[in-house]
C-alpha cells in the first residue's frame, strides 16, 4: 500500500498473521469466539506496535452479528488496523461441514 511507510508495510503482514493464528487454532479444535478474537489481537498487538486496531471480531456470516460463545456453524473473521490514517481491512471464512472446518 503507498500509503504505508516502510516500517507500516512491515507490520501490516500481522493482519494475515492473525487470521492464520485464528486458522490454527481452529484446525486445533478450538471453537471459543472470544478466546480466539482476544489471540487475535494480542498477536497484532505484538506484531504491529504502529497499528491501531479498530476491530477484531467472529461473526456470523449472514446476520454480521458477532458470535460470543462457540463457532458452531459457519463463521466471518473479520478484522481492521489502522496504520496511520490508512485502514486496512481482511478477513476469512470458515465453513463447518461434519464438524470439520474448511476456510475460504
Amino acid at each position: 500500500n503507498v500509503y504505508l511507510s516502510p516500517a507500516e508495510r512491515a507490520q501490516a503482514t500481522s493482519l494475515k498473521q492473525a487470521l492464520d493464528l485464528a486458522r490454527d487454532r481452529i484446525l486445533a479444535g478450538e471453537r471459543g469466539a472470544l478466546d480466539i478474537e482476544a489471540r487475535m489481537r494480542r498477536e497484532i498487538e505484538r506484531l504491529a506496535p504502529l497499528g491501531r486496531i479498530d476491530y477484531v471480531t467472529i461473526a456470523d456470516p449472514d446476520t454480521l452479528q458477532p458470535i460470543a460463545g462457540l463457532i458452531e456453524g459457519d463463521a466471518l473473521i473479520a478484522l481492521a488496523v489502522y496504520f496511520g490514517s490508512t485502514r486496512l481491512i481482511d478477513n476469512m471464512r470458515v465453513v463447518l461441514e461434519h464438524g470439520r472446518p474448511r476456510f475460504l
